[in-house]
């Protein structure tokens, strides 16, 4: 993707910025960046402009050795409620997939028990494959490790949204909508969506 573009446009300059969901949204506001790119639920868009990438289910997943897989026999959607007593690792408060963990356990009606909190997805992985606890994570994490984890859906299937945002009223250069474009191509592919 960035070679294709670079062909196109070889004398542009492009700095990658790595900054919160929520930064970027403030910093898009203020017109300090051009586009953010990132993950966030519909309730946590600003006025700002979104382009969707993709749509991706959050998924309960466990060690392939949980107890909890003996039992189950299809991909029905999971009950927390069966959950209760089980420790979970999240992302930290500060990220918008926790947001959104929050929201599927209050709609649950479950106070989740949390063995700890991190900023890595991969880190959540690792403890999960070691049993310490169950998570909740987007389905591109699940489905790249499916030889230790077991992945369910989750009652009322709850989702994120990939996107690229950019301030509203803003005039969006030729070359940011090939970068989009290009880049809605990529994960297109790639995810075979």
């Amino acid at each position: 993707m960035f070679e294709e573009f670079q062909s196109l446009y070889p004398y542009l300059t492009i700095i990658p910025i790595e900054l919160s969901v929520y930064q970027q949204q403030k910093k898009i506001a203020n017109g300090e960046i051009d586009l953010g790119f990132m993950t966030l639920s519909e309730d946590q868009r600003t006025d700002d402009n979104y382009v969707l990438i993709y749509s991706e289910e959050m998924v309960f997943i466990t060690s392939k050795n949980h107890s909890f897989n003996r039992n189950k026999k299809s991909l029905k959607p999971i009950e927390l409620n069966d959950f209760c007593n089980e420790p979970f690792v999240f992302m930290n408060e500060n990220s918008t997939n926790r947001d959104l963990i929050n929201n599927i356990f209050e709609e649950a009606k479950i106070k989740p028990r949390i063995l700890f909190e991190t900023t890595f997805t991969s880190s959540i992985i690792k403890a999960v494959e070691s049993s310490l606890c169950c998570s909740i994570v987007p389905y591109y994490y699940a489905k790249k490790s499916l030889q230790s984890l077991s992945y369910f859906p989750i009652k009322g299937n709850p989702s994120w949204d990939v996107v690229v945002s950019y301030k509203k009223g803003t005039y969006l250069s030729k070359a940011c909508k090939t970068f989009i474009e290009l880049t809605k191509a990529y994960f297109n592919f790639t995810l075979d969506l």
